[in-house]
């Protein structure tokens, strides 16, 4: 178990693995959030009143406000404990999955899956920095990879596992199931997770600085088409 001291890259040199499979079970709770709506989108939309196509704007509503959210949230709270911040997303997450469980209308589910992007978004945005911090020099590469292991799994799974919930319970119940699984998440964040000092800050002005690195315009557009291809596939491939 890691203790609660604060970090710095320079003098770390072991690694807080469970920080790092705590790290992982977030990836996993947010992603499997994120895919739930193709795999109950039948569902959800005779519930709403609404089609198909207009339910399955809860993932672009969460994609949009993810793009927005990766690249700015630290510099809108560049002085805010890394732990804190990283809770504070889950507890949004988990409050996204209660509203979309409670919604009585698709704005209401909409405005509930923005609240989720932003989640998504600041976690990807943080979650290498604080895997350096949690690891040391050795490590870095296998904590990228655990953690990103909990994505590879909700992204597999998520789908037929809501697929397979969605004819066992009611959707409803299955996001809330989702938002119980996200809260304890949150709490294991706060339990093992030490505290981790955010780096010197950065204006907005070092995003378009990044971009002028050679071959980053190149990579992000690159990544871009994957993930269009990837959540296209999602959409509208249910079974």
């Amino acid at each position: 178990m890691t203790t609660h001291t604060e970090m710095s890259p320079a003098l770390r040199t072991r690694t807080a693995w469970w920080a790092v499979a705590a790290m992982m079970a977030t990836s996993f709770v947010l992603v499997t959030a994120e895919f739930l709506p193709p795999s109950l989108l039948p569902a959800m939309a005779a519930s709403l009143g609404v089609t198909e196509g207009q339910a399955g704007q809860a993932v672009t509503a969460t994609a949009f406000v993810g793009l927005l959210t990766a690249p700015t949230i630290a510099v809108i709270f560049p002085q805010l404990d890394r732990r804190a911040l990283l809770m504070g997303l889950t507890v949004a997450a988990a409050g996204s999955n209660v509203v979309v469980a409670l919604a009585p209308n698709l704005v209401t589910l909409l405005a509930a899956r923005l609240l989720l992007g932003a989640a998504i978004g600041g976690f990807w945005a943080m979650s290498l920095a604080v895997a350096a911090r949690l690891s040391a020099p050795r490590h870095f590469g296998r904590a990228v990879m655990i953690i990103n292991t909990g994505t590879t799994v909700a992204t597999v799974a998520g789908v037929p596992l809501g697929l397979y919930l969605g004819t066992v319970f009611d959707w409803r119940t299955v996001f809330w199931g989702t938002a119980v699984l996200t809260l304890g998440v949150a709490v294991t964040l706060r339990v093992v997770l030490p505290p981790v000092a955010p780096a010197a800050a950065t204006g907005f002005r070092s995003l378009g600085d990044a971009l002028a690195v050679p071959g980053a315009a190149w990579g992000l557009a690159g990544h871009v088409l994957v993930v269009l291809g990837h959540f296209a596939a999602f959409t509208y491939i249910r079974s």
